[in-house]
């Protein structure tokens, strides 16, 4: 059974067991949220012909303006708005895998948290 928090005030169940979690196969990465990422990587596995590999995965919340300079929202879709100039045509959660989103997404996964993309400091640091 799912462990669901409070009501958000925007009507949604806060899952505090969710996570996001950012799995890879050669050239992209899809950028979801599960509570049990194991049996979703399966999922996607089952009609993918790439071997799909976790890269990592960091707690879902809900996030404040302040964090994400926007309206209050998840930790997965701030970070898909991080990279919308990197989605493919065809899905907002598949992410192109260049080195730049590589780096963004290892130093999201080793600080626990949602970090505003700044492409040119990640660029800067090379």
């Amino acid at each position: 059974m799912a462990n669901y928090g409070k009501r958000c005030k925007y009507g949604k169940w806060d899952r505090h067991d969710e996570k996001v979690y950012f799995i890879t196969q050669p050239g992209w990465v899809k950028i979801g949220r599960s509570s049990q990422i194991g049996q979703r990587r399966m999922q996607l596995q089952s009609s993918n012909p790439y071997n799909l590999e976790l890269l990592g995965d960091i707690p879902n919340r809900q996030l404040t303006q302040e964090e994400t300079n926007c309206w209050p929202r998840n930790t997965e879709k701030a970070i898909l708005r991080e990279l919308k100039d990197f989605r493919t045509k065809h899905t907002s959660e598949w992410i192109r895998l260049t080195p730049e989103v590589k780096k963004y997404l290892n130093t999201i996964i080793k600080e626990q948290k949602f970090i505003p993309l700044d492409i040119r400091k990640v660029n800067n640091e090379n």
